[in-house]
C-alpha cells in the first residue's frame, strides 16, 4: 500500500534525527573522555542520556495529550539544536566541562522523550489504520540505518577533525528535522485525529483542508476508564490525573497489559546482553575479536533490522500477528543461547536473527497500541509503555556486569535466555491482536 507524501515528510526528519542521534551518541562520551580520560566520566554522560526515560516518560506522556503533537516536536528540535549550538560554542571558548556534557545530555534525553513518544503518537493521524504496520516498518528501518550506519560512523569522522565541528553538526540536523516536522500538513491536536483513509490523495490534506476537530467515537471494545474524555491539563494535579488516567486505561487492556510486562522483561535481558557482548567479545575476552571486529557484530543486528523494515509488511499480510510474536520471543531467546559461542560468525548471525525479530515486534506493539487506543489517551500509554522498554535496560545491564565479572560472560548469557524463555508461555497465551486485512490469530 502506498504512502502518503506528508508521512515521508515525517519519515525524512525522523531519518535526520536519528543520525543526529547516532552522531551525539559517539560524540559527547568521547568529549567526555577527551577532557577527563575518566571511564567513570565517560558512564556519568552515557547515563544522563537515558534516565529521562525512567524519570519524564509518564509526565511526557500527560503533556503530549495535552498539546499540539506537532508543535511539540518542533519545540524538542530547536531546544536539542540550541542546546547543541550553546555547547559547540563552550567548546570552541575551552570553557566545557563534565558538568557541562551530563547537564546537556540530561536535556537531550528529556527533549529525546517528547519527541520520541509525540511521533509515534502522531504517526495514526498521518497515515490510514491499514497502513501502521506499513509506516511503522518503514520508521524503524530509517532509524535503524541513520542510528546504526550513518550517525555514529559520522560522530567519529567529525570528532577527529574538531569537536565543535561534530556538534555543529548535530544542531543543524536537528534544526533540518524541525522545518520537515513542521510542513507535515493536518491537525495534530489531542482528539482531533480524524483517520486518513487509504484513498486520500498523496499530497497529504483530504478535499477541504485539514481535518476537523472532532473527537473520536467511543469504542465498544476499550476498557471503561472514568473521565478520559478530556485531556490532561498542564499543571501538576492535572499531570498527575493524567498520568493515572493513562496507566489505568493500560492495566484494564489485558493485551496491553500483558505487552507491557513483556516488554519490559525482553528490556531487561537485552540490557544485560548489551554489556556483556562487548566483555566477551573483545580481547582479552573468549571470542578475543580486536575494536573493529567488535563494530562488525554489531553490524549485524543493524543489518537485520533493516531487513525486518523492508519485509516486516509483507510478513504481517501472510502470518497471524500472534504467530509473529511467538516466533520473535523465541528467537531471541536462541540468539542469548547462541552468544556464549566464540565463533564470530555464529554470533553475527546471531545477532542479526534476533535484530529482525526485535524489530517485527516493534512494529507489531506500536501498530496495535496506535491503532487500540483512543487518540486522546495515546500519548500517556505510549509513554508509559517506553518507559518500561527503556527503564528496565540499565538495571539488566548492572546485572549482567555483576554476573559476568562474578562468574562468566557464558553463564550471564545463559541467565539472559533463561529469563527470555520464560517468557514465552506469555507470548503464547497473547490473543486479539489483528490489522485490518490481516491473518486472524488461530
Amino acid at each position: 500500500m502506498r504512502l502518503q507524501a506528508r508521512f515521508w515528510r515525517l519519515a525524512f526528519a525522523s531519518g535526520v534525527s536519528n543520525i543526529a542521534d547516532g552522531l551525539v551518541s559517539v560524540v559527547l562520551p568521547l568529549v567526555a573522555l577527551q577532557l577527563t580520560g575518566s571511564a567513570l566520566a565517560v558512564a556519568a554522560v552515557a547515563a544522563a542520556t537515558r534516565l529521562p526515560w525512567l524519570l519524564f516518560a509518564l509526565p511526557a506522556g500527560s503533556v503530549i495529550d495535552s498539546v499540539d503533537r506537532r508543535r511539540l516536536m518542533v519545540r524538542a528540535q530547536f531546544f536539542r539544536g540550541a542546546g547543541l549550538a550553546v555547547l559547540a560554542g563552550l567548546i570552541a571558548t575551552d570553557l566545557v566541562a563534565v558538568g557541562h556534557l551530563v547537564v546537556l545530555a540530561l536535556m537531550l534525553g528529556t527533549a529525546e522523550v517528547l519527541y520520541d513518544s509525540a511521533s509515534q503518537t502522531m504517526l495514526p493521524s498521518v497515515v490510514a489504520k491499514e497502513s501502521l504496520p506499513a509506516a511503522n516498518s518503514r520508521l524503524f528501518g530509517i532509524e535503524a540505518t541513520a542510528n546504526t550506519f550513518i550517525g555514529p560512523p559520522l560522530g567519529g569522522l567529525l570528532v577527529t577533525l574538531a569537536s565543535q565541528t561534530a556538534i555543529t553538526a548535530g544542531a543543524v540536523a536537528y534544526l533540518v528535522a524541525a522545518v520537515f516536522v513542521r510542513s507535515v500538513p493536518g491537525d495534530f491536536r489531542p482528539g482531533g485525529r480524524s483517520e486518513p483513509s487509504a484513498g486520500e490523495p498523496p499530497g497529504g490534506e483530504p478535499p477541504g483542508g485539514e481535518p476537523p476537530d472532532l473527537p473520536d467515537p467511543p469504542d465498544p471494545s476499550a476498557p471503561s476508564v472514568p473521565g478520559s474524555r478530556r485531556s490532561p491539563t498542564l499543571s501538576v494535579a492535572g499531570t498527575l490525573a493524567g498520568i493515572r488516567e493513562g496507566l489505568r486505561y493500560l492495566l484494564a487492556d489485558a493485551v496491553l497489559r500483558r505487552l507491557t510486562a513483556l516488554v519490559a522483561a525482553v528490556s531487561f535481558t537485552m540490557g544485560a546482553v548489551g554489556v556483556i557482548l562487548p566483555v566477551h567479545v573483545v580481547a582479552p575476552g573468549p571470542m578475543g575479536l580486536n575494536e573493529a571486529g567488535y563494530g562488525l557484530l554489531v553490524a549485524s543486528s543493524g543489518i537485520g533490522a533493516v531487513l525486518a523494515s523492508l519485509t516486516s509488511d509483507r510478513v504481517l499480510k501472510r502470518v497471524p500477528t500472534v504467530w509473529c510474536l511467538r516466533s520473535a520471543i523465541v528467537a531471541v531467546a536462541v540468539m542469548q543461547f547462541a552468544l556464549p559461542s566464540t565463533q564470530p560468525v555464529l554470533v553475527g548471525l546471531a545477532l542479526a536473527s534476533g535484530s529482525f525479530f526485535v524489530v517485527l515486534w516493534n512494529v507489531i506493539t506500536v501498530s496495535y497500541r496506535q491503532s487500540a487506543v483512543p487518540d486522546r489517551l495515546l500519548g500517556r500509554v505510549n509513554s508509559a509503555y517506553r518507559m518500561c522498554a527503556w527503564g528496565f535496560a540499565p538495571v539488566g545491564a548492572l546485572v549482567g556486569g555483576v554476573l559476568a565479572a562474578t562468574v562468566s560472560t557464558a553463564a550471564a548469557f545463559a541467565a539472559a535466555g533463561v529469563c527470555t524463555a520464560l517468557m514465552i508461555p506469555v507470548v503464547w497465551r497473547l490473543r486479539g491482536i489483528t490489522f485490518p486485512g490481516r491473518p486472524q490469530d488461530s
